[in-house]
């Protein structure tokens, strides 16, 4: 696989983020890394995201490539973010749901399936993403 060749991240619970960092790419704007899960791919860290634009437990798709500088199996950087900072919708968005009173909302995990998650994710062995793209 090409350094530059991209893939979509599909169902990934938002499990946390770090704190901002500045990136040079950005020039010196600031971004902050996700730690996410799915049942397919395990755990994985994607970066560079703009603060609030995901929220924990929301389940997003984010499409990524692997990154030039970060040797760690389970990073990833968002396709493109040097260039697409200001407008990341193409790229990583939250999957959608209908609420009670018809409105389109954020797709997130609700409280009881958020603890469920983390009682399965504590009994099992903890697993980085080991992708191949298809």
């Amino acid at each position: 696989m090409n350094e530059i060749d991209s893939f979509w991240l599909k169902d990934m619970i938002v499990l946390g983020q770090g704190a901002p960092n500045q990136t040079k790419k950005l020039k010196g704007r600031q971004g902050r890394c996700l730690c996410s899960w799915s049942e397919k791919t395990g755990f994985v860290r994607v970066f560079p995201v703009p603060f609030g634009y995901v929220h924990d437990w929301e389940i997003i798709n984010v499409e990524v490539r692997r990154p030039n500088d970060d040797g760690r199996e389970n990073s990833f950087v968002i396709f493109n973010y040097e260039t697409e900072y200001d407008n990341l919708s193409k790229r990583i968005y939250t999957q959608k749901e209908v609420s009670i009173r018809g409105n389109k909302i954020n797709k997130k995990l609700k409280r009881p399936e958020q603890i469920a998650l983390l009682e399965t994710l504590a009994k099992s062995e903890i697993r980085c993403s080991t992708l191949t793209p298809t």
